[in-house]
């Protein structure tokens, strides 16, 4: 199955399998750990790069209506490194990792 793309990248695929994988968001860097709100609509995910200075990876917490990949935005940007971005049942809340001492 081809795919255009790096990756990095964001893909889905119908969950049965069938047809080809789309590209959902190309970012300038890897994206991880992406996670649905309950109700389907927005995708969390962290987007980030390597940084080998600083002895590690640097990521941000993105949010991205499924149908509008366009209007992906940074949700929570610092100079620390936030990922694996999991929302509350309810989507009232945000857990995610984080290495802000």
């Amino acid at each position: 199955m081809h795919r255009q793309g790096t990756e990095n990248d964001l893909y889905w695929v119908a969950a049965d399998g069938s047809g080809m994988s789309d590209t959902l968001f190309a970012g300038p860097t890897i994206q991880t750990g992406p996670q649905f709100t309950s109700d389907g609509k927005t995708l969390l995910f962290a987007q980030g790069e390597y940084d080998f200075g600083a002895g590690g990876r640097l990521s941000d917490i993105w949010t991205m209506p499924v149908d509008s990949p366009r209007a992906a935005r940074p949700l929570l940007t610092n100079p620390f490194s936030e990922s694996n971005p999991r929302p509350s049942p309810d989507g009232r809340w945000l857990a995610y990792q984080a290495n802000e001492t």
